[in-house]
Order: structure tokens, then C-alpha cells, then sequence
């Protein structure tokens, strides 16, 4: 299983986002001939989740973080971790892209798996990359304009009892879009290794 621990940088959050919104267009004008055009105004945030997330705010040396997650030795082996003290470093073994949206009285959106779509990308400095594009209801219309997207997505992750929702407390978010959220840190987590 092949990481990369190095930086990234904005040039390549801004990469990343592009290849966001064009595949949240496919999402509307193309799939199922554009039934869910009806989240265009329904999109709350786009985020980096997963390992790029978790590796992105591994970098930025945060003295606080929001959830701390131990990692066992098995874990740290199987897929090849680095350790700095007790520090669990993540690296990227592949980038997720979360799309959040208010949800949709008329039109729901189907599973996770058959909304995400995948494709490889090489980033400057940076090995390929495989980039999925998974896509999360996390919250009701009315709600959307009430809060900002970070506080949504937060609610989200503390509050749901969803199987994505417990999953994506174990790593960190960090906002691409909208653009003025490019970078900032939704979700911190510390990973440590266990014992």
C-alpha cells in the first residue's frame, strides 16, 4: 500500500477543488439525466476527509485538536503508518472529497457508493492519486441558512449517529469549497498509537 507524506500545499487544494465542482456538475446535469440538479442550491460544503484530510492537518502542527483517535500497532502496520513519538502520521493513500448537502424533500439521494465516482490524478510533487467523490446529506433545508457550512458539517459529525458520520469523527475535514472555506480546519483529530 503506497503513501505520500508530503505536503499539501494550496496550489493543490485549489486543484482539488476544481476537480470538485466540475464533478459536482456531472452530478447535476448528468446522472440519471439530471434528476438531482435540484441540490444545486442545496450544496452546503465541499471538504477534504479521509487520509488527505487527516494528513493536511497532521502538517499545520496544531496545538488543539477537536477528537483524538488511538491507533493500534496491527493498524500501524498493515498500512504502512510513520510514528513520531506517539504521533501517528496518516499520509495520503488516497483522497476523498466529501460532497454536504441539505437535503431534498422530493428527490433523495441514493447510497453513498452510487453517487461517489473515482478517477486518478497526479498532483505536482505528489504520486497518483486515486480521488473519490463521495456525496453526504447532512442536514435539513431549513437549517442550511441558519449556520455557517463549518458548523454544519461539525453538527453533523458530533451529532449524527450515522455510519458516515462515526467514521468521519476518526479523521479530520478540512473545507475546499465554498472557496472563501479553502483550507480552513472543520474537524481536527489527533491520532496516537495505542499503548
Amino acid at each position: 500500500m503506497t503513501r505520500t507524506y508530503e505536503l499539501l500545499t494550496n496550489e493543490h487544494l485549489a486543484i482539488l477543488q476544481e476537480l470538485a465542482l466540475e464533478e459536482f456538475e456531472r452530478m447535476l446535469t448528468d446522472v440519471r439525466k439530471g434528476k438531482y440538479e435540484v441540490y444545486r442550491d442545496k450544496l452546503i460544503s465541499i471538504c477534504l476527509c479521509e487520509d488527505a484530510g487527516q494528513h493536511f492537518v497532521e502538517t499545520q502542527k496544531l496545538a488543539r485538536f477537536d477528537h483524538e483517535v488511538q491507533i493500534s500497532i496491527d493498524e500501524i502496520e498493515e498500512k504502512s503508518l510513520q510514528v513520531e513519538g506517539k504521533i501517528v502520521l496518516n499520509g495520503i493513500h488516497s483522497i476523498d472529497i466529501w460532497f454536504f448537502f441539505a437535503e431534498d424533500g422530493q428527490v433523495k439521494l441514493p447510497n453513498r457508493g452510487y453517487m461517489s465516482k473515482s478517477l486518478s490524478c497526479e498532483l505536482d510533487g505528489l504520486d497518483e492519486l486515486e480521488i473519490d467523490f463521495p456525496k453526504q446529506i447532512i442536514c435539513r433545508l431549513k437549517d442550511k441558512g441558519r449556520k455557517h457550512p463549518k458548523e454544519l458539517v461539525v453538527d453533523y459529525i458530533k451529532k449524527s449517529k450515522s455510519e458516515e458520520a462515526v467514521y468521519l469523527k476518526k479523521r479530520s475535514v478540512v473545507g475546499l469549497y465554498p472557496t472563501e472555506e479553502m483550507g480552513k480546519i472543520y474537524w481536527a483529530v489527533t491520532r496516537t498509537k495505542k499503548g
